[in-house]
């Protein structure tokens, strides 16, 4: 077995590399006949492959948008936080429950994000 060069250097021939057998040792019997059981083979050999491919293509695009979505958060809890650090150094309001409070709040914030998150998927 070995892996077929496509001609043109484009397209998903490429991308996969799809394999193609060739047979070093055909027997006397039945040329043909081992020729198309390889070829179909093949065939399934490279659905498979194109299948995972598609899938790590999928789940990569996934860890791309959660990425994104946790650099989102981290900024809105950055905003919050100096925000209410700026609260509190105004004097409007110093007291720590509503630090917690704020903190307690993000927190659950982020654990119902990450359930929905899990529910979508």
């Amino acid at each position: 077995m070995h892996l077929q060069q496509p001609n043109d250097s484009s397209g998903l021939e490429h991308e996969l590399g799809l394999y193609e057998t060739e047979l070093l040792m055909p027997s006397f019997e039945d040329i043909e006949g081992d020729k198309v059981f390889f070829a179909r083979l093949d065939g399934q050999l490279n659905k498979v492959n194109k299948f995972y491919k598609d899938k790590e293509d999928e789940y990569l695009d996934v860890g791309e948008k959660i990425k994104d979505q946790l650099i989102k958060l981290e900024k809105i809890k950055k905003t919050l936080i100096d925000k209410q650090d700026l609260m509190n150094q105004d004097g409007e309001d110093a007291d720590s429950s509503t630090s917690y409070s704020l903190r307690g709040w993000w927190n659950i914030f982020c654990h119902l994000l990450g359930l929905i998150a899990l529910l979508g998927s």
